[in-house]
């Protein structure tokens, strides 16, 4: 069976304010809907309506799409009272090689899914990542006009646990060669190992 990636997402929304809507808003896809609740589970329409003491009643309920959460932690950095905690998907690097960079372009921003991942500085009006954003999507790697200007590698894959030859054929693709060959190892799958180096035609030194 082909593994599922992880999205370690939790929020204690005993945490929440009501009224908040901060991890809502910045939510880059969408995907997070904030509703405040009556004791009895019911949606409050019009919050402005109720009184103090009727308001300390009531709960505030974080829904999460999180078959399409990318895991950016966007939600978690707005969040002022640390009510959520989010877990990459993938773990990586990206560099921006600015000398490289033509004036004035700025695609790689542009085409970024994620608010904040990639950003122009005002100092100097060159392109600057934010690895606690980023989602290590390559988007940007690929829109960028200049070769090698961009870099992103993926360093670790949270998944479920999973032996099987399909997963390690994905792996040759979702990571680089050296990440793989630590993933197959950690697995004590040898026989796996020797079949990715044959066929992607790498060897250690």
């Amino acid at each position: 069976s082909f593994p599922l990636l992880i999205r370690d997402i939790t929020v204690d929304t005993s945490k929440c304010k009501v009224g908040c809507i901060d991890c809502e808003e910045a939510c880059p896809l969408d995907l997070i809907k904030v509703t405040v609740l009556t004791p009895d589970g019911k949606p409050v329409e019009n919050l402005e309506a109720l009184g103090e003491a009727e308001k300390k009643k009531l709960k505030v309920n974080v829904e999460i799409e999180k078959d399409r959460c990318p895991c950016c932690r966007l939600c978690e950095f707005k969040c002022p009272e640390g009510a959520i905690s989010v877990r990459k998907i993938f773990t990586g690097k990206i560099r921006v090689n600015r000398e490289k960079c033509p004036e004035g372009c700025r695609d790689c921003v542009d085409v970024c899914p994620i608010t904040g991942a990639l950003y122009v500085s005002e100092k100097d009006g060159k392109v600057y990542a934010d690895e606690r954003f980023c989602v290590y999507c390559g988007a940007c790697k690929i829109a960028c006009p200049v070769e090698d200007a961009i870099t992103v590698e993926r360093t670790r894959i949270n998944h479920t646990v999973v032996r099987s030859g399909a997963w390690n054929k994905a792996l040759e693709k979702l990571a680089s060669p050296l990440v793989v060959t630590k993933e197959l190892k950690a697995r004590g799958a040898v026989k796996a190992l020797e079949a990715a180096e044959k066929r992607m035609q790498w060897r250690k030194p």
